[in-house]
């Protein structure tokens, strides 16, 4: 069981979840939630939170975990109004789904006790409105603690993920913002464009659109806000992702001008065969 006091700072529909997953674990644990906004305190009050507020000192003051749910260029100038209130045992995370420049900012102001998190779980539905207790269920969490993290900030963040019911993995920033790149970022850019191409040939196009097409650009539903901001932070590696799938769409028009069918079977085949054995366990929808 995590020990004492979680504060989590930013109760949307990531911070919300977690806020009731661990509530859901263990009711008699101590939950703090941090919102700008006297609207989503008193949004989450009524869901029986009642340590829920907009004094930040007085949120993270006491816990041994904080967890920073907020927009990623939003942490920078949040943590260090932390780190003047919070204890100096406190173990430290986020839930950006971008990490490396997370980690420049929060590794030296906290030293030892940051441990970047990423669970790989979300919807294209955001706010409290939309949390839910089982959120991280089955879905894969990612850590990456520098080389100077300490073990028992490590512990407390992974027992953190483990309670709430996601799997964890830890690799380095640099490599998780080159795989969720591929996984999750680029993918939403290509929803977006897919969408864009049906528009383009006339708005009535939608109405014919199957569910095909449906799941494939469900995550174009997302937060424009929410999701220009990791696209920005994450600009390198997506761009270079990018690259890589031009190529391989240029590859696949050859195929198809020069009417070349046997490639175009065995590309078919490969994507095919390769999607056929992705892991078989329950993942929440990723961001």
């Amino acid at each position: 069981m995590l020990p004492a006091k979680v504060a989590i700072l930013g109760p949307g529909l990531i911070g919300g979840s977690l806020a009731l997953a661990l509530r859901d674990s263990d009711p008699s644990r101590p939950v703090s939630l941090w919102a700008r906004r006297d609207a989503t305190v008193q949004e989450v009050q009524r869901a029986g939170f009642r340590d829920a507020g907009t004094d930040l000192a007085a949120a993270v003051r006491d816990a041994s975990v904080v967890v920073f749910c907020v927009p990623v260029e939003k942490i920078a100038d949040l943590a260090r109004d932390v780190v003047l209130h919070c204890p100096n045992s406190a173990c430290i995370t986020d839930v950006g789904s971008t990490k490396q420049r997370v980690v420049d900012w929060m590794d030296p102001l906290f030293p030892g006790r940051f441990v970047g998190s990423h669970p790989m779980a979300g919807s294209e539905k955001s706010g409290f409105a939309a949390a839910s207790t089982t959120l991280f269920r089955g879905a894969p969490c990612i850590l990456t603690p520098t080389s100077r993290a300490l073990t028992e900030a490590i512990e407390g963040i992974r027992r953190l993920w483990l309670e709430v019911g996601a799997r964890v993995e830890l690799m380095t920033a640099a490599a998780h913002d080159r795989l969720v790149a591929r996984i999750s970022h680029f993918p939403h850019l290509a929803a977006s464009a897919l969408v864009q191409l049906l528009g383009e040939n006339g708005s009535d196009s939608q109405h014919f659109a199957g569910t095909g097409y449906r799941d494939t650009t469900r995550v174009a539903a997302g937060s424009a806000e929410l999701w220009a901001g990791i696209l920005s932070e994450n600009r390198a590696e997506i761009v270079s992702a990018l690259d890589e799938f031009v190529e391989i769409l240029q590859n696949s028009r050859a195929l198809l001008s020069e009417n070349r069918l046997s490639e175009l079977h065995d590309f078919l085949f490969r994507a095919k065969t390769t999607r056929d054995q992705f892991p078989v366990h329950p993942v929440a929808r990723d961001v």
